[in-house]
């Protein structure tokens, strides 16, 4: 069974000349979109949503991310993941006001 999720990235204090390598690492975990250009960037953000298969968890997958992007650095950065479960989003409904009866 696979579950969608959304995977947002904030990276951080990594090395700017690595910015395109890191980039490429990333957008093998999904169809990451990064604004341009990114090279000298001291920061970056970035979304893609995905099917995770086979029983991986969101947070092994989240890790593998950041693995792939230190690697490409060189180095660690911080790399924070905000992850959204997409198939059970929470929601409320709020109604202000009562309407007056007729």
């Amino acid at each position: 069974m696979s579950n969608m999720y959304g995977f947002e990235v904030n990276l951080e204090g990594y090395n700017p000349e690595n910015a395109e390598d890191i980039t490429d690492a990333l957008v093998e975990f999904g169809d990451f979109e990064f604004p341009c250009p990114i090279s000298g960037e001291k920061y970056l953000d970035a979304y893609t949503e995905r099917s995770l298969g086979g029983g991986k968890a969101p947070d092994v997958f989240a890790q593998e991310m950041a693995e792939a992007a230190f690697k490409a650095n060189g180095g660690e950065f911080t790399f924070k993941v905000t992850i959204l479960y997409l198939e059970q989003i929470p929601s409320a409904t709020i109604v202000f006001g009562v309407p007056e009866d007729d």
